[in-house]
């Protein structure tokens, strides 16, 4: 049985790619699976370069018509369901797996029998794929010190912790199969679909498990989608109307210790703050 299919929604850079795809052949473990979904790509090379590779665990897929960011990686999560592999990570276009990122994922999951999500470790690298600290993600690590230091979180304590401040990095995320019919594609909520997904796992039971093994490396600039979404400011729109919408779903369910950490999304809104400081300068 293959362990793992990484599905990979593109739309990019090819050389990033590439590089991703590379790194996947260098994993320690051979018992996986890749497909590049392109969401209609503009004079992209990508079809040629897995054909030229000729591995047969690698496969192409072209969109019919562009889904936009959401929905392809909705599409993404439902082939990788469907694929029989026994974890699935919709892995980004642009980041790279370090060549343990299996061995770490497989050990959590065996280690944590009631983990339905495992985050490695995650190093955060610029375009040039050197070692970064922004910012954005120190915030990360601050939020995330909690669930990291007892290694695994569930419920109520696990929604409300990442509603307080998405900690997490989705592309790193590998997800048991058979709990991603738990999630549903949320409509104009693009720069945040990642979280939504997550969520919606995780309030049907399960936990999250945070092994503190770093195995994957998570590319930050200034091209990528939520970057310039961010920019625009239709991240912070599309934030918002998340956050009252499972903020009212969590109150149905009565964990309203969650859904006041939807109301206040307190992180979303400092990054708001700073991004538009940064846009009057």
């Amino acid at each position: 049985m293959t362990t793992i299919h990484f599905v990979i929604p593109f739309y990019g850079r090819d050389q990033l790619l590439f590089d991703t795809i590379t790194s996947a052949l260098q994993l320690d473990r051979d018992d996986w699976m890749l497909t590049v979904i392109d969401d209609c790509n503009p004079a992209t090379g990508a079809a040629e370069h897995v054909h030229q590779l000729g591995d047969p665990r690698l496969r192409y897929i072209r969109n019919d018509c562009n889904l936009g960011a959401g929905g392809n990686l909705y599409r993404s999560l439902l082939l990788g369901a469907g694929s029989g592999a026994r974890y699935v990570t919709c892995l980004g276009a642009d980041d790279l797996l370090l060549p343990n990122y299996i061995d770490v994922v497989d050990r959590a999951f065996r280690q944590h029998p009631d983990a339905i999500i495992v985050q490695p470790g995650v190093k955060v690298i610029d375009e040039h794929s050197r070692p970064i600290a922004p910012l954005a993600d120190w915030v990360k690590g601050l939020t995330a010190w909690s669930a990291r230091r007892r290694g695994e979180i569930s419920g109520e304590a696990a929604v409300a912790s990442l509603l307080r401040g998405n900690w997490s990095y989705l592309p790193s995320l590998a997800f048991r199969r058979e709990v991603i019919g738990r999630t549903r594609e949320r409509a104009g909520v693009d720069a945040i679909s990642d979280l939504s997904h997550t969520i919606d796992m995780l309030m049907e039971g399960g936990s999250l498990a945070l092994p503190p093994d770093v195995a994957f490396r998570y590319r930050r600039h200034a091209a990528n989608h939520s970057s310039t979404r961010a920019r625009t400011g239709l991240r912070f729109e599309e934030e918002k109307r998340y956050y009252r919408e499972v903020g009212a779903e969590l109150r149905c369910r009565g964990w309203h210790r969650a859904a006041r950490a939807a109301d206040r999304h307190l992180m979303s809104r400092l990054h708001e703050v700073v991004a538009k400081v940064r846009a009057r300068r």
